[in-house]
């Protein structure tokens, strides 16, 4: 992505309320925030020289700028882990770019080995008028217990929609579960599903990082 598409993916993060003025740190500043050195993302880099050209138009808080430099280190050790990822990571999800998470397993791989949409990709969407939809409030804290008491750390589980089935969608910390994890899992959570009377949802696993703001 260039430049001008990543400052408007950070303007949320920028100083709110506010009125343009020049903000500047100082060296000290930015080596204490960590935001000095080579390790550095270079969206941040941009950034700075930015503000210091055009003191005023840029208004980006430390803050903000750690949050997209820990963005970055993550997802350059993620890619550093294998250079070769397993099948179903290719497919991943449509978003602002190529940097979609990896696919750890989905439970009907089997009997619907291509699900996604074009180039490999989908989009999740919400699951009205699904029969998850209407028991959601009754499985997701059984999913929950569930995996916690497999000793599964978990970032968030939701209920999604990619143009196939409703999907139970959990997403853990990146190397964390194995793929023979995340089947006995799943099928103790499609025992809880059929349960409830939902025969069509599958159970997705991905990998997932979170950051608190």
């Amino acid at each position: 992505m260039d430049l001008a598409s990543d400052l408007a993916e950070l303007a949320s993060l920028a100083m709110p309320n506010q009125s343009p003025k020049a903000v500047s740190y100082s060296d000290k500043e930015l080596e204490q925030a960590g935001l000095l050195g080579e390790d550095v993302s270079p969206l941040v880099k941009d950034i700075l020289q930015e503000m210091r050209e055009k003191p005023g138009q840029l208004n980006f808080s430390l803050f903000a700028l750690q949050c997209a430099n820990k963005t970055y280190k993550w997802r350059k050790a993620s890619a550093s882990v294998s250079a070769s990822p397993p099948p179903e990571s290719i497919c991943g999800i449509t978003g602002a770019n190529d940097d979609h998470p990896d696919l750890i397993y989905r439970s009907d791989a089997l009997t619907n080995p291509s699900p996604h949409t074009q180039g490999g990709l989908k989009a999740a969407c919400g699951v009205w008028n699904t029969r998850l939809n209407e028991v959601w409030h009754i499985v997701l804290p059984q999913i929950c217990d569930l995996v916690v008491a497999n000793g599964i750390d978990y970032t968030s589980i939701s209920a999604a929609h990619f143009g196939g089935p409703p999907v139970v969608w959990v997403a853990v910390s990146p190397g964390s579960v194995s793929s023979d994890k995340a089947h006995d899992v799943s099928e103790l959570i499609l025992a809880v599903l059929r349960e409830n009377g939902d025969e069509d949802t599958t159970v997705e696993w991905t990998e997932a990082v979170s950051f608190f703001l």
